[in-house]
């Protein structure tokens, strides 16, 4: 019963947020706000890297102490930093456009988008659970549409 409760405590923070998104929308920019968020992360992150390290040990059980990257490790991580802004801009686009109801699902295809992204362009190698993990979100996407469609949402028309 405890997964239940957390799933509903996670789509609580998750609808949040999406609200919160739409509302720094409104009246900003879509690149404002993602490079706002970013310079906003960046900040609690210096606080982690920053740390002394007898405070890095302690939060090193919480995952909370990165550990050090070398340059040539630094750059590995740079095209899919980029590709998770690319996907950020293009939902937060998304999120400015469409109604909460539908843009929320949009949003929440951009881990599926990142992978695809890693798997073509990167050359990754997936496990037989994460190759379900998107086979189940893939469904949940169609399904998703389908239900769009009986409420007049249609996708492929503009207007």
């Amino acid at each position: 019963m405890t997964w239940v409760a957390l799933g509903l405590f996670a789509g609580l923070v998750l609808g949040s947020y999406d609200f919160l998104t739409k509302l720094a929308l409104r009246d900003k920019g879509v690149l404002e706000v993602v490079l706002l968020s970013s310079v906003l992360g960046a900040l609690v992150w210096a606080l982690f890297l920053l740390a002394p390290p007898a405070a890095s040990q302690a939060l090193q059980p919480w995952g909370l102490s990165p550990a050090p990257l070398s340059w040539r490790e630094q750059a590995l991580v740079l095209p899919k930093s980029l590709m998770m802004v690319v996907t950020w801009v293009l939902s937060y686009y998304a999120v400015k456009a469409l109604p909460l109801s539908i843009s929320a699902g949009v949003r929440a295809s951009g881990p599926l988008w990142t992978a695809a992204g890693a798997i073509v362009l990167l050359g990754e190698q997936l496990t037989g659970w994460q190759w379900l993990g998107l086979a189940v979100s893939m469904l949940s996407y169609h399904l998703f549409a389908r239900i769009g469609s009986r409420e007049g949402i249609r996708f492929h028309r503009d207007g």
